[in-house]
């Protein structure tokens, strides 16, 4: 082993970006390569599947402040910790002889950026959400610092957006998101009470939306349209996935407020038991309105559940249109309407999306030389080689 690898993450649920985190954190070719130690604010889902893989989790003084888009009041409100956490990373990184520390967290790169001068530590940034605002602004501060090593996005629209902030000369690899669940087999009990029972036949048609609830991801959408559908009589369920807790509680609130009265509509919260919910539902939507990669669609394709998705980021790239899935405009309700009736009244077509989708995400999206590309890419900035050629070697 050459020294540590310190992960550093903003919070400790499931969205994608901390499975992505996980899988690299956990996978037993970077643990014979690292001693892996991941730095976390608080206890919760990730904390537990970390210490359940024998990875060192430490627990440093977090930032009070909410999810969602940031004002200057918000990083007026940031300031009075920072200096506390500079020296709380700067204790961990020479406690742990720290060569490199992996994060996708904006909140927190600049203090681990600030905590390395001096020491042999550098940064790797992994682009897995797109900012705006303040944040981007803070984000572009923290990346153009030397000791920010290197960048690494998880789509072509993730790399665009990390180059628009940084110098030419600051490095920037492309190394796409992959498949984190594991296929349900149908021999096991759900981990979740409230998830749907298994499908017997094809009545009625679930529809479900994943993901962290907050605007970006378009949960109201899916919800007009899944009003629209019941109103005109058609035979379907609709189910809402993801935690409210940490995001925006004010429109998770007012979606509550307007749609769970309904028959036929679930809101399940956070669900851990994935790989089941995606065996026991009819078609997933993912109708964003912000997307860096869309990881919930590979997860979807893989397990041969057909998607719809919106035309934002790189969706319309993961996903063909009319060949693994049907994209529509975002924010198009009658578009959105449209496109769920198809999935549901043509056979045909949802048997091609499901055969083309699996096929897909198998060839592009896997774990094993996804894990591998950023294992190569990590080697590569640890010896001094350039990332690209290891990085390509690693395929």
């Amino acid at each position: 082993m050459t020294g540590s690898l310190v992960f550093i993450d903003q919070y400790a649920g499931l969205a994608g970006a901390e499975r992505i985190l996980l899988s690299i954190a956990t996978a037993p070719e970077i643990r014979q390569k690292w001693n892996v130690v991941f730095a976390l604010p608080e206890n919760g889902w990730l904390t537990e599947r970390l210490e359940a893989a024998g990875v060192r989790v430490v627990r440093f003084p977090g930032s009070a402040l909410h999810y969602g888009r940031k004002d200057l009041g918000d990083v007026l409100k940031f300031a009075p910790g920072f200096v506390r956490q500079v020296v709380w990373f700067r204790r961990l990184f020479q406690e742990t002889d720290a060569e490199l520390i992996y994060t996708s967290s904006p909140r927190y790169v600049l203090q681990a950026a600030w905590a390395c001068l001096g020491l042999r530590t550098r940064v790797v940034y992994h682009v897995q959400c797109l900012y705006g605002g303040v944040v981007r602004r803070f984000v572009g501060l923290a990346l153009r610092s030397h000791k920010v090593v290197s960048i690494v996005a998880n789509s072509s629209v993730a790399e665009q957006w990390a180059r628009s902030l940084v110098p030419l000369t600051k490095h920037v690899a492309c190394l796409p998101n992959w498949i984190c669940l594991e296929p349900d087999n149908g021999a096991r009990e759900p981990v979740d009470r409230n998830l749907p029972s298994a499908i017997d036949g094809e009545s009625p048609f679930r529809f479900a939306v994943v993901g962290r609830l907050a605007g970006i991801k378009g949960q109201d959408r899916f919800l007009e349209a899944a009003q629209r559908l019941l109103t005109e009589g058609d035979d379907a369920e609709f189910y809402v996935v993801g935690d409210d807790h940490y995001f925006e509680p004010a429109y998770a609130s007012a979606l509550r407020s307007r749609y769970s009265a309904q028959p036929r509509v679930h809101f399940l919260g956070q669900v851990e038991d994935m790989s089941t919910l995606y065996g026991r539902v009819s078609c997933v939507v993912v109708p964003s309105r912000e997307e860096a990669f869309g990881l919930v669609a590979i997860e979807a394709m893989y397990h041969g559940v057909p998607v719809i998705v919106s035309d934002i980021g790189e969706l319309p790239t993961i996903v063909d249109q009319g060949e693994s899935g049907i994209v529509v405009p975002c924010d198009n309700v009658e578009a959105l309407v449209t496109a769920m009736r198809r999935v549901m009244f043509e056979p045909r077509l949802r048997h091609r999306l499901v055969a083309n989708a699996r096929r897909k995400v198998c060839a592009e999206y896997m774990r094993e030389p996804g894990v591998a590309r950023v294992r190569a890419f990590l080697e590569a900035l640890s010896s001094g080689t350039e990332p690209d050629n290891a990085a390509r070697g690693g395929e």
